[in-house]
């Protein structure tokens, strides 16, 4: 008996379902594009957050200063050497392309400002920083768009 060859493929309906599954989830991403985006410069937000206020801590702590935040300030740290990175060129834009700022608010304490263009983004950084170690003042949100963050560090 002889064998019949034949070619195995992919049939018309089979092509029809697999592109009709691979538009829905394309629709799916499409809409939820938006919401990746807004996430991923959340977390950039917190990163740039926590490395600013972990080298104004080092500096604090550097003997020269004694203990004090005196002369703080985001150029201060990226010429002392501190990694504020992206920081360091002297731009002091964040991933929203807005401002961030260190200043003494006396000499045990210090403010950070870092501002938003999406008040929900800044509100889930509040939450965030509420736990952070070493946050001396509640973080709170002011503003009706550039939205800041500010928030006291000991």
């Amino acid at each position: 008996m002889a064998w019949v060859n034949r070619n195995r493929g992919v049939t018309l309906p089979e092509m029809g379902l697999y592109v009709g599954l691979l538009a829905i989830v394309g629709l799916f991403v499409v809409g939820q594009w938006g919401n990746i985006q807004s996430g991923v410069r959340t977390e950039q937000a917190y990163a740039e957050i926590v490395r600013v206020k972990t080298a104004a801590e080092a500096y604090r702590s550097a003997p020269a200063q004694a203990g004090s935040y005196a002369s703080i300030s985001v150029e201060e740290l990226a010429d002392s050497g501190y990694n504020v990175e992206p920081f360091t060129d002297g731009d002091d834009e964040n991933v929203y392309g807005l401002d961030v700022a260190v200043a003494s608010s006396s000499d045990v304490d210090a403010k950070i400002t870092y501002q938003f263009d999406v008040d929900a983004d800044c509100e889930q950084l509040v939450d965030r920083m509420t736990a952070a170690v070493g946050v001396k003042s509640t973080p709170a949100c002011s503003g009706s768009g550039p939205y800041t963050l500010t928030f006291v560090i000991e």
